[in-house]
């Protein structure tokens, strides 16, 4: 796995540092504007001023003198000085001389060299006031003020907190999703998989690719497992099948001329030939599966073919065995011997399962598009492990078992697109359907 990314290589100290340049300057920019807007307002207020005191002055047409000026210098706080067409200007004993040409514009503040500002307004005809703020010009705005300073120093450390938690709430999570990845072929609960964000679809995106990956390594494990069946069947087929061959037909001759105590024994020879004749069938169909040889087959008479061919067995078990077909004969298409061995394993799994005096009941129903076998006992049941796993080959739960019967079954129903399930019936017992499309009426 690779090594932990140090944090200040990381997204986290990228995200804090995108975020902590984006906040100053937005706060620097508010400032900036603020601060303008300000000094805009009071420079307009500065100019109201003037122009009030000089309405003021006006109407009462108060002589325009050193002593007048003094004296509203001091009641205003600022220096005031009056200007005539043919006069300079006129100030308070002792006021510095005011720079300003002999015709300002009295819609704005004037700066003068010693950072005092000046707004001039009309006295009437040919007659000015000016209004000189103190030397350090219009009051300073409080958004450049050291408490604005704070606040925005304040808002930045608060917004830098909200980013680091905002990035740590995305980087654990990816660490996390990180640390899992090497294991997303076994993992089954994926970290983070219940977020409802992105990163939940992430985690819930890597674990379908997980159970994606779990369900490629099982196919592969069991078409290496069909490999090796190939081969055992192969050899099977020719090292079993002709010894079983002989050892049936020597039962068959020493059948004819036998001795009524031993026909019995005979009889269980012959039988016992055709198990091991029928295990290397499947194991063939299993290991080297073929197209069916298709052609009309009565439903009914196969399954009660079938069960027939298994009552003998079901009488050594002591179960009985009830079959129930429908009036109308019901014509699928299929192979007859496949088919036959599927519900062969079926109903034997059935008659293992049933306890003794119980029974086992084969029906067969239609509709208009498909025929169904339905194979139920009373015993105790697919366990949830076999309800998981009954398809999988050599998968059993009996001792002994090998676990192929239902895996031919499945494998038969399938090529003759059909369908095979099981399930536990409400009121206890085992239950397999096998499903098979009905032949299209001419």
């Amino acid at each position: 796995m690779a090594d932990k990314t140090p944090v200040f290589r990381g997204l986290t100290s990228r995200f804090l540092g995108v975020l902590s340049l984006l906040v100053l300057a937005g706060s620097l920019s508010l400032i900036a504007a603020l601060s303008y807007l300000e000094q805009r307002r009071e420079s307009a207020a500065f100019i109201q001023k003037a122009r009030d005191n000089a309405a003021f002055i006006e109407r009462l047409d108060l002589p325009k003198s050193p002593q007048l000026a003094a004296q509203l210098s001091a009641l205003l706080g600022a220096q005031v000085y009056f200007q005539s067409a043919r006069n300079p200007w006129i100030a308070a004993p002792g006021a510095p001389p005011l720079p300003i040409s002999l015709n300002p514009d009295p819609n704005a503040t004037i700066s003068l060299p010693d950072r005092s500002m000046a707004a001039i307004a009309p006295l009437g005809p040919n007659l000015r006031m000016a209004l000189v703020s103190p030397a350090q010009g219009i009051p300073t705005s409080a958004f450049a003020g050291p408490a604005m300073l704070a606040a925005v120093a304040v808002f930045v450390l608060l917004a830098l907190a909200t980013g680091w938690y905002l990035a740590r709430s995305l980087i654990l999570p990816l660490r996390s999703l990180a640390a899992a990845l090497p294991r997303v072929a076994s993992l089954t609960d994926f970290p983070e998989s219940s977020r409802p964000d992105e990163i939940g679809e992430l985690a819930r995106t890597l674990a379908a690719t997980g159970s994606a990956l779990r369900s490629e390594r099982a196919q592969r494990e069991q078409a290496e497992r069909f490999v090796v069946l190939g081969r055992m069947a192969a050899s099977m087929a020719h090292e079993v099948r002709n010894p079983v061959s002989a050892i049936d037909l020597h039962a068959q001759l020493l059948a004819e001329n036998a001795r009524p105590e031993d026909k019995a024994s005979l009889d269980c020879i012959a039988r016992e030939a055709a198990k091991i004749e029928d295990l290397v069938q499947q194991w063939m169909l299993l290991a080297r599966p073929a197209p069916p040889a298709t052609s009309d087959v009565r439903a009914d008479v196969l399954l009660a073919q079938s069960a027939e061919a298994i009552r003998p067995a079901a009488l050594r078990a002591r179960v009985h065995l009830t079959i129930s077909t429908p009036d109308l004969p019901v014509t699928i298409r299929g192979d007859h011997l496949r088919l036959s061995q599927a519900l062969s394993n079926i109903l034997r799994n059935a008659l293992h399962a049933a306890p003794e005096n119980t029974t086992v009941h084969v029906t067969l129903t239609s509709n208009k598009d498909s025929a169904v076998f339905s194979i139920r006992d009373h015993g105790p049941g697919f366990s949830p492990v076999a309800l998981a796993h009954w398809a999988d080959p050599f998968f059993s739960t009996k001792e002994g078992g090998m676990g192929i019967g239902l895996t031919v079954a499945r494998e038969v129903t399938s090529a003759h697109g059909g369908n095979l399930s099981v399930s536990n019936p409400p009121d206890g017992g085992a239950l397999v359907a096998l499903s098979l499309p009905i032949r299209p009426s001419s």
